[in-house]
């Protein structure tokens, strides 16, 4: 398992990434496992104007999805669900999450 903390990412400009890709890439540098909703779809811009170690970048990418109108969900230390805000409720009567934070 690699160490985010020791990895480092360059600045990049802002831009639309997919939904997918940008937790793809949070996976690749942090090692955590993210479950998204289908309902997830869309972009979101996204972008650095200074280097970062993967454990900020992924950090930041992160915030930008909530910003967004995502909740991420920490369910296990390098597993979180993803799912929009607006879901919530539908979600925890399902039994799917338990917790919205």
């Amino acid at each position: 398992m690699r160490n985010p903390a020791r990895c480092l990412v360059g600045a990049q400009p802002i831009r639309r990434w997919g939904v997918s890709e940008l937790l793809h890439q949070c996976m690749w540098i942090s090692g955590t496992r993210y479950l998204i909703a289908r309902e997830v779809q869309g972009e979101v811009r996204f972008g650095t104007t200074n280097s970062m170690n993967g454990t900020q970048w992924a950090a930041a990418a992160e915030q930008a999805l909530r910003d967004d109108g995502l909740l991420l969900i920490r369910v296990k230390p390098k597993v979180v669900q993803v799912i929009p805000k607006g879901k919530l409720d539908d979600y925890q009567k399902a039994g799917l999450v338990k917790d919205g934070r």
